[in-house]
């Protein structure tokens, strides 16, 4: 086998029998008749403007559960720019029944340009998030003030709040543009703000007449700020207070305040409010819209506060359609909490009865001083928790704690740590599942139908009719610590040549571009101007016994055991590329790519052989005849630069791949992408693809389609019931047998090779997600 293809399916399958004590079955959800699609999302445009260069910005989101239940919901942040947008939030969040939850989301730019990206949240969700950055912002200002319920010859002053969101102390000064300047001014010509200090200016209105005045205030060359003046002898609509000011606030919690309302005018007044300015999104109208109010009538507005890090918020609060009648919002946000526990949440998956599982998390005092902790764990679980968190921490300081695992009896057990310190409370969950026995597989029945549609999509005829098993994937590489599970389902379904699989997989995030080239700026021939990322790539992988004595460690049967006596073997426990092959027997591997091998609709068909383990390669082997899927598009001896760039009619291939056969060489020439000069954030692949070398290659003996959507890949397999293969690499499919099979996912997997393995620093091993209890599958062919 060509060994530029070996490796990221390499990595893919290696297992230890001691990991299954960390893998959990059954669903991890609060509620399995909550659903994610019962969520009001608001906003679900976040636009963060313009913030300068390597400043944080942040701006919230507000999730609604609309269940009866609790709902636990994955977050993730995805999109080419995703590394720019973070939370503070864990990767999974749990929303109390009918409450709501914040989500805050900041945005740090490195360059002059814009940035997108997408909040995912469960399954379906989403929210889009986008920005620029600017190397001349300087400070942060409300984009608009304004004035209202001004009669003629009357004045209104409102405080201006500036934050300098520089390195440098800043001296501004003032001045003010428009037709109607004259009636606006400034009590201060100028003012002195230090390095992330804020300060304030008096803003003065005195109309004299009876209209809408319109200025802009310059702050120097920093920021213009829009002037709105109301004047009108009939104040339609008294507002009170003008600045509701909500002081200074812990993060994470809010506050409500009211405006008052009376309309003074013979006409009635329609009050429909709605917000503006930088910080508006930590602002929340809670307003049951009435009738419109007559002459005299009072009403308020009520003004929802939620402050998401330590700064002062500025808005604006317009309280009808046409804007004329208006408040100024403002507050301080700051840190209460005490100590921090990181993970918040554990899940230990399934542990056999009478056996423990430990795992560590970090406690840390954010104070500048020492705190005693109060440690209570409650839970109808919780007899089967134990801790070693101390009786006091200090100051600024973090420790690890252990906490262990060790059910008595089979059963589900969910426990809470409180952790209170200077009466503050942090919390840790815990979850965890006991078994005392071994499942019986599921059967997937396999009958005669018409041939589905290759294309990834479950529309067909035959898969509304086809069985399906269920079954939940886990992370069963021993060296990490990934408590995910990943629900999947199987159907199957046969011609009288044919057979075929459709495979669907939770996963919030579609990965497919592995070992991604990011130009970072400057000459694109300069290898210093590009950085090759530890991207990877999802997978899905198939494996079958060919022989009836398919055996691993410990006489283990593939039957009882699967993949784990076919492919993780112990004596490959130290080798990055994982064992690939059983100690007896012969197994078929089907491993699909989503990046190497979906666009060109193929899963790489490869076998393994344990029968002569003296003499047998390390790994598995592509199927005789037929090459690899791809090669490498960077340099063998480690040069992060790439050789090629798409060309041509690219194979029909979306130019986001290469296509080998018409790739031109690299020279720093345009991104085929975009037609234009590469710019920052700009990616080439770090791997081309290529074809067989005709169409009878055993190699491609499975064709393949995937699509990811909504938080879901779905993948058709098809391949013929038995094949011509020349070595007796594909196991052979007939009606009335019955077969074992082991399926695995692989999520975000890097692809190596080998220089970069031997020589890159912390080269780290990829997640595998398999079965545990039961390992297998049984295809039962009808």
């Amino acid at each position: 086998m060509l060994k530029n293809n070996k490796h990221w399916i390499s990595t893919t399958l290696f297992l230890t029998l001691a990991i299954f004590l960390f893998i959990k079955c059954g669903d991890n959800s609060t509620n399995p008749s909550a659903s994610d699609s019962n969520l009001n999302i608001s906003p679900t445009d976040l636009n963060f403007a313009t913030v300068a260069l390597n400043q944080t910005k942040s701006m919230n989101v507000t999730v609604e559960n609309l269940n009866e239940s609790d709902i636990d919901l994955p977050l993730s942040i995805d999109g080419i720019d995703k590394t720019y947008f973070g939370t503070s939030l864990s990767s999974t969040v749990k929303i109390t029944s009918k409450k709501s939850l914040i989500i805050p989301i900041t945005f740090t730019p490195n360059a002059e340009r814009s940035f997108t990206a997408v909040l995912k949240i469960g399954s379906k969700k989403t929210v889009n998030l986008s920005g620029s950055g600017s190397s001349t912002i300087k400070i942060s200002v409300v984009d608009t003030l304004t004035f209202s319920n001004v009669k003629p010859n009357d004045t209104q002053t409102l405080k201006l709040t500036i934050q300098n969101v520089s390195t440098d102390s800043l001296n501004l000064n003032f001045s003010i543009d428009g037709s109607d300047k004259s009636v606006f001014s400034v009590k201060q010509t100028t003012l002195s703000i230090g390095s992330g200090k804020t300060g304030t200016i008096d803003a003065v209105f005195s109309p004299s007449i009876e209209k809408t005045h319109h200025a802009v205030l310059n702050i120097g060359s920093y920021a213009k700020v829009q002037l709105v003046g109301i004047c009108s002898f009939g104040a339609q609509v008294t507002v009170s207070p003008t600045m509701l000011d909500f002081k200074t606030l812990s993060i994470g919690t809010s506050l409500i305040k009211k405006i008052s309302l009376q309309n003074l005018n013979a006409n009635p007044f329609t009050v429909q409010p709605s917000l503006s300015g930088t910080d508006a999104s930590n602002f929340k109208i809670e307003y049951t819209p009435a009738s419109a109010l007559a002459q005299g009538t009072i009403d308020s507005v009520t003004v929802r506060f939620s402050p998401t890090e330590a700064k002062t918020y500025n808005a604006v609060i317009f309280i009808d359609a046409a804007k004329t009648v208006s408040a100024n919002l403002t507050g301080q946000g700051f840190a209460s909490a005490i100590i921090q526990i990181s993970p918040n949440i554990l899940d230990f998956g399934t542990v056999s009865v009478n056996n423990k599982m430990d795992t560590i998390v970090k406690i840390t005092n954010l104070t500048s001083s020492v705190q005693s902790l109060t440690v209570k764990l409650t839970g109808i679980g919780s007899s089967a928790y134990t801790h070693t968190i101390p009786a006091t921490i200090a100051a600024n300081a973090t420790i690890n704690s252990n906490i262990s695992f060790a059910p008595t009896s089979s059963g589900i057990f969910n426990g809470l740590i409180t952790i209170t310190a200077s009466a503050v409370d942090a919390t840790l969950n815990l979850k965890g599942n006991c078994t005392s026995s071994s499942k019986t597989p599921p059967t997937l029945i396999c009958n005669t139908a018409a041939a589905p549609a290759l294309d990834g999509i479950d529309n067909d005829a035959c898969w509304a009719s086809a069985t399906e098993v269920k079954v939940n994937l886990y992370e069963i590489e021993s060296t990490i610590n990934d408590k995910r599970i990943f629900p999947a389902s199987v159907r199957s379904v046969h011609t009288k040549d044919s057979i075929y699989f459709i495979v669907k997989i939770d996963d919030p995030s579609m990965d497919d571009i592995p070992n991604k080239f990011t130009f970072t700026g400057g000459d694109p021939k300069l290898e210093s101007n590009w950085k090759l990322d530890t991207n990877g790539q999802d997978g899905i992988s198939f494996v079958f016994p060919i022989s009836a004595n398919v055996v691993g460690e410990g006489s283990k049967k593939f039957a009882d055991f699967g993949c784990f006596t076919s492919c993780h073997t112990a004596v490959y426990t130290n080798n990055y590329e994982g064992g690939f092959f059983p100690y007896l027997g012969k197994t078929d591997i089907w491993v699909w790519q989503a990046g190497l091998t979906n666009p060109l609709g193929y899963a790489d068909d490869h076998n393994a052989n344990g029968n002569d383990i003296s003499s047998n390669p390390s790994i598995r082997t592509g199927d005789i005849p037929g090459r690899p899927f791809s090669t490498n598009n960077f340099m063998v001896n480690g040069k992060k630069l790439p050789i090629s760039l798409a060309a041509g009619d690219n194979g029909n291939l979306n130019k986001r791949y290469i296509w080998d056969d018409t790739s031109e060489p690299f020279t720093g020439q345009n991104n085929p992408l975009t037609g234009k000069p590469f710019a920052v954030g700009d990616f080439v692949s770090g791997w081309k693809l290529q074809g067989q070398d005709n169409m009878f290659n055993q190699r491609s003996d499975v064709r393949a389609k995937g699509v990811w959507a909504n938080g879901v890949w779905t993948v058709e397999f098809a391949r013929a019931l038995a094949t011509e293969n020349v070595d007796g690499g594909d196991v052979v499919f007939q009606s009335g047998k019955d077969y074992p099979f082991s399926i695995a996912f692989f999520d975000n997997v890097r692809k190596y090779y080998t220089w970069e393995y031997l020589n890159g620093a912390n080269v780290w091993r990829p997640s595998h997600f398999g079965m545990n209890n039961p390992y297998v599958i049984i295809l039962s062919i009808k």
